[in-house]
């Protein structure tokens, strides 16, 4: 019998998503504002075209259902044939709406990105070029983007220049390595290793997870750092609450997937996923995170689904009732606050405390099938769980 959660992926969520396929110039419309007004004609990203990638292979995985092969190959053939650059090597950060690159910029984000779709992208249909191409681009980025240590350098020229990092940097300047960055490199060489288990692939996450330990927790406050400054050290203390629960489950994954036990690091990540329990659950969903010393208090979409996800994680370790019930919690103020229940829509960006909506799209480069597609697939996964449980009062 298919769970609650099942039958709102297969009978609403996946269909939405669908619809944002873009026959006549390839690749998928990325801009659907809160009056659901679709622009046809905006740029299309990188981030979310490897989002929508990895998410739909994860979907045809999963669900082995056949009809969704058609939107993965056409995701897989736009960003192949669009975004590449085959002179100075890596992806594009945006191309028009007709498939001609119109921001050159090539992001270590965005090419850790390309990694975990095509990796993925492998494992859905056994293709193996796609896999082979997953490891080069890693190879590519050891060699263009390797900094210190495991640090990388983030942004660059569309040949392959050193930038400052404005793309994702709250201060370009003082701190050109951020965390985000960092997690989502774990995340990708860890869906790579799954294809291509080598054993410089397996140190070089290995290398991440000692840093999350010795270098990017927060002894103190028991959570994750979010910037690194060009010094390779710590002076910034802003929180990402959402982040910081998401980072708890991919390292788990990561430890999973390399066979690995740690009790130290399972230790921080149990302590990082109470901390974020304890400073950010409320009534009303999961806060997003402190920023130059202020509470931001918004409801974020993305930050409920990967709370949802890295609490029931804890709840699996653990046994602990408490990460169980935020799960539900969170759940019930989603389907209340978040869901968008017009027609051909989806969920809102998020709201304030307040409970007003945010003035985001409900479709944008950030705003992919990504985070909730993967956090309903871990949820219903998840072997210690029953997710009809989510719809008992």
């Amino acid at each position: 019998m298919k769970s609650v959660l099942q039958i709102q992926l297969e009978k609403e969520i996946i269909p939405f998503w669908k619809t944002m396929i873009d026959y006549q110039n390839g690749g998928f419309f990325n801009s659907l504002n809160n009056d659901l007004y679709l622009n046809k004609k905006e740029d299309k990203s990188i981030i979310f075209h490897t989002r929508y990638l990895y998410t739909f292979s994860l979907w045809y995985k999963e669900l082995k259902d056949k009809k969704l092969l058609k939107y993965i190959n056409h995701a897989y053939d736009f960003i192949e044939n669009h975004f590449l650059d085959n002179i100075h090597g890596g992806y594009y950060w945006a191309v028009s709406y007709q498939g001609q690159p119109t921001v050159k910029t090539k992001h270590l984000y965005a090419q850790n990105f390309v990694v975990y779709a095509l990796a993925e992208y492998a494992q859905a249909t056994d293709n193996k070029k796609a896999a082979i191409k997953a490891y080069e681009l890693y190879n590519f980025m050891r060699l263009k983007a390797k900094s210190n240590n495991f640090y990388y350098h983030e942004q660059f020229s569309n040949n392959w220049l050193p930038t400052l990092n404005e793309l994702l940097s709250n201060n370009p300047e003082k701190y050109p390595y951020t965390t985000n960055t960092i997690l989502h490199q774990l995340e990708a060489w860890t869906n790579l290793y799954r294809v291509c288990p080598t054993e410089q692939l397996k140190g070089d996450i290995i290398k991440l997870l000692d840093a999350y330990k010795t270098v990017f927790y927060n002894k103190e406050n028991k959570n994750f750092h979010v910037y690194i400054n060009k010094n390779y050290k710590i002076d910034n203390y802003d929180v990402s609450y959402g982040h910081d629960i998401e980072t708890c489950w991919l390292i788990n994954e990561a430890l999973e997937v390399l066979k690995i036990e740690d009790n130290e690091l399972s230790e921080i990540l149990l302590d990082v996923a109470d901390q974020v329990l304890t400073k950010a659950m409320t009534t009303k969903g999961l806060i997003y995170g402190i920023e130059k010393g202020r509470v931001i208090e918004s409801r974020v979409w993305w930050v409920q689904l990967e709370a949802m996800v890295g609490f029931m994680d804890a709840y699996e370790k653990t046994g602990k009732i408490k990460y169980f019930d935020a799960v539900k919690q969170i759940y019930d103020y989603c389907q209340a606050h978040l869901v968008d229940e017009r027609e051909n829509s989806e969920w809102f960006w998020g709201k304030d405390k307040a409970g007003n909506l945010l003035n985001y799209k409900i479709v944008e480069p950030w705003k992919a099938p990504y985070h909730i597609g993967r956090a309903y697939i871990q949820l219903i996964k998840r072997s210690n769980y029953d997710s009809s449980r989510l719809q008992q009062t």
